[in-house]
């Protein structure tokens, strides 16, 4: 899932145009603004839901933080409601519906 991610958002960055958004442009920006709290946790040692290589840069933690919503919806939902919404209105489905706690 993970090299699928990367996949994705490469895809985003190539076709995105005024006429195409793969990824609306405002939910990403707001992802990625709750997502540079979260490197800056995970940079500083903090415990967070996230595996450590998330820390790495922008793009591993869009993958990392993409393979938790999908894997641990639960967790990572009580962990971060805000960020959790915001990848629920970029992917447009919540894994939280068909993944049982």
């Amino acid at each position: 899932m993970h090299e699928v991610v990367h996949a994705l958002k490469l895809k985003n960055q190539i076709y995105y145009n005024d006429e195409c958004e793969f990824f609306n442009p405002e939910v990403y920006d707001a992802f990625q603004e709750i997502a540079s709290v979260e490197i800056r946790k995970i940079k500083s040692g903090e415990l967070t839901v996230f595996r450590i290589n998330a820390g790495i840069d922008d793009d591993e933690f869009f993958a990392v933080a993409l393979e938790t919503f999908f894997e641990k919806p639960h967790e990572f939902f009580d962990y971060n409601p805000v960020l959790y919404g915001t990848l629920v209105r970029l992917m447009r489905q919540d894994p939280r519906v068909w993944v049982k706690k």
